[in-house]
Order: C-alpha cells, then sequence, then structure tokens
C-alpha cells in the first residue's frame, strides 16, 4: 500500500483518496446539476437516493459473486467491515435501479441524470486508483 512518512509514522492515504474521491464526485455532480438549471434540493435528492442505492447493491453483489454458495450467511452480508467489501459493477447497477424507480414519476428523464453522473464518476475513479501500486514500482 501506498505509504507517507509523517514525522517517523506511516501513514495510510488510500482512505483518504477514497474519501477525497467520494466528495468529488458528490460536489461535480452537484454542479453539473446547477449547470443544466436543476434545483439544488432535486440534486441532492438524486445524490441521496443514488448512494443508497448504489450501497445497498454494492453490498448484495460482492455478496452473491465473491462468495462460495455453501458459505452464505446474513452475518456475512451485513457485517461488510469483517466479511468483505463493495462491488463496483453492483454499485453502478445499484445507482441504476434506484435512480429509475425514483425518476419513474417525475418530469427529469433519467439518461439526463446518468449522463450527468458520467464525467463526475470517472474523475472519481481516476483519483481512486492513485495511490495503488503498480506494476514494476518497488
Amino acid at each position: 500500500m501506498f505509504q507517507i512518512p509523517l514525522f517517523n509514522v506511516s501513514a495510510f492515504i488510500y482512505p483518504l483518496f477514497i474519501f477525497f474521491a467520494v466528495v468529488t464526485l458528490l460536489f461535480l455532480f452537484w454542479r453539473a446539476c446547477r449547470h443544466e438549471l436543476m434545483d439544488s434540493y432535486e440534486s441532492f435528492d438524486l445524490l441521496v437516493v443514488g448512494a443508497i442505492g448504489a450501497v445497498v447493491c454494492s453490498r448484495i453483489f460482492d455478496f452473491v459473486f465473491k462468495n462460495e454458495v455453501g458459505s452464505w450467511s446474513v452475518d456475512k452480508l451485513l457485517f461488510f467491515n469483517r466479511y468483505g467489501s463493495f462491488d463496483f459493477w453492483g454499485a453502478l447497477v445499484g445507482l441504476f435501479i434506484a435512480l429509475l424507480l425514483f425518476l419513474r414519476n417525475k418530469k427529469t428523464k433519467l439518461w439526463f441524470v446518468l449522463d450527468l453522473f458520467a464525467a463526475p464518476l470517472v474523475l472519481a475513479q481516476a483519483i481512486k486508483v492513485v495511490p495503488l501500486p503498480r506494476k514494476g514500482s518497488r
């Protein structure tokens, strides 16, 4: 893992990059919504619903596709800090499903909102992979 020496203490900075990537994603999506003349409250609703859908579905995808069928248990599904992680593709599917259900009676189109999510999501993914070790590095 990428480390920085701080006063003779090694600090792991990967969680900081994850936090910075999430904050960048949220800010850039909000900014794109404001640029397209969407209301701030509506963009906040989209962010909250999308985040809930992404977290829930990414955990379910990780549980289903990365565990053996015989080792499934409720503990492994709920206690993600001990038994697993989150799946990126599950997060994308969860975001899509949550926004599809949320926007079905609204005047805003789903593809318009997903288009606003595209550029911030790519930048957040790029920020997230910065501290990861590369092939050929020591």
